[in-house]
């Protein structure tokens, strides 16, 4: 049988994926329909995004950050990111292994979070061969120190880090390699299609990002320069008014 055709599996290891992955693709989609700037538009800072990539560049720039911080966890601990899930285009925004467990982790609200961790519970057990418990983590990205985390699985991202590293251990390097194994398999979460979406965003997403900081970083000129002019006016005015 002719096999040329045929996907290589291996490509599809999740461990390839960076975070936002999916996030990044679909803001990326919805900002085809954006219109091109014209010159005064990009003089002035207009914002470039279309209104419908709104929600997901800022979803996209949330899970990026928090995929920045799960790089500090350090060795003994798998972390991916944007593993599909369920019908259509979900995904669980990070899904952390380690000595203390299985965690998913979403950046968007605490509703579905617990659901999403038993769909992962269930992939993962079937995967791996063992019984896996999967527990969820909402991570919110708009708090800092000022966040007190009143919901057993609401961190702040400040932390984030520690929150993990203070759980206890449960599970053993050789239980941790094998459940991130069966985790990086495309096929533990859905069926494999030839079209699963393998396109790396990163670098298209970098380009809108820097557009979007540019183009803020105008505005914010403009507003100082109408600033400045609008002070320089009322004082040239109060000069030339009788003492």
């Amino acid at each position: 049988m002719n096999r040329g055709t045929e996907p290589d599996p291996a490509m599809w290891s999740l461990r390839s994926r960076g975070p936002a992955h999916a996030a990044s693709l679909r803001c990326l989609e919805e900002q085809r329909a954006a219109s091109p700037r014209c010159f005064f538009g990009r003089l002035f800072g207009f914002d470039p995004l279309h209104p419908d990539a709104v929600a997901w560049y800022r979803g996209a720039l949330g899970e990026r950050r928090v995929g920045r911080i799960l790089a500090g966890l350090g060795r003994g601990w798998r972390v991916l990111h944007a593993v599909p899930q369920g019908d259509g285009d979900a995904t669980i925004d990070h899904l952390v292994i380690g000595p203390p467990g299985v965690f998913t982790l979403t950046t968007g609200g605490v509703i579905g979070a617990e659901a999403e961790a038993r769909a992962a519970s269930r992939s993962l057990t079937r995967a791996a061969g063992i019984p896996v418990v999967a527990r969820p983590v909402v991570v919110d990205t708009r708090a800092d120190t000022h966040a007190t985390g009143h919901s057993a699985h609401l961190v702040p991202t400040t932390r984030l880090l520690r929150h993990l590293r203070d759980l206890p251990a449960t599970l053993g390097p050789d239980t941790v390699a094998s459940v991130a194994r069966a985790a990086e398999e495309w096929t533990t979460w859905k069926p494999f299609v030839v079209d699963a979406g393998h396109r790396d965003p990163v670098d298209a997403f970098e380009r809108l990002h820097t557009e979007v900081v540019g183009a803020r970083v105008r505005r914010t000129l403009w507003l100082i320069v109408g600033a400045a002019a609008l002070i320089a006016s009322v004082f040239a005015i109060a000069s030339l008014l009788p003492s």
